[in-house]
């Protein structure tokens, strides 16, 4: 009776342990997932940034010239009035 009983803790320990490794797995596969999608995330961002970037700077730069242009427009139209 002893004898099955011992044996009976061991097949239970043995099944904790199996569910804890494939729970530990399961984990690890989730973490993996997660990390492709966020490297993936990353990297588009990093493209994204590189193409709009220098589009954004030429943008400012050209509403700055703009706005200069209409101050000089403006000056020169108070001096000529």
């Amino acid at each position: 009776m002893k004898k099955r009983r011992t044996e009976r803790e061991r097949e239970k320990e043995e099944r904790d342990r199996e569910q804890e490794t494939m729970q530990r797995d399961k984990e690890l596969d989730y973490f993996r997932e997660w990390e492709k999608q966020e490297d993936s995330v990353c990297f588009n961002q990093a493209v994204s940034w590189a193409l709009l970037g220098p589009i954004i700077s030429l943008f400012y730069i050209v509403t700055s010239l703009n706005k200069s242009k209409n101050i000089l427009r403006n000056k020169l139209v108070g001096l000529v009035v």
